[in-house]
């Protein structure tokens, strides 16, 4: 039973330690890639706005 305590202890601590540090990094990596995809967003509707000023101008 020693040996069995002496085992599982730190296999188990390790374990919750591996859990927390994907937990962090996925979250910030989520984080990244909602802030990145609001850029993206905003960029977007820039373009689209100079795309219309541009095919306006071109109408006229």
């Amino acid at each position: 039973m020693d040996t069995f305590k002496f085992w599982v202890i730190p296999f188990i601590t390790f374990g919750i330690f591996i859990c927390f540090a994907i937990g962090i990094l996925i979250y910030t990596y989520s984080d990244l890639q909602v802030s990145f995809s609001q850029e993206e967003s905003t960029s977007s509707v820039t373009t689209m706005q100079n795309f219309q000023e541009a095919m306006g101008s071109q109408l006229k």
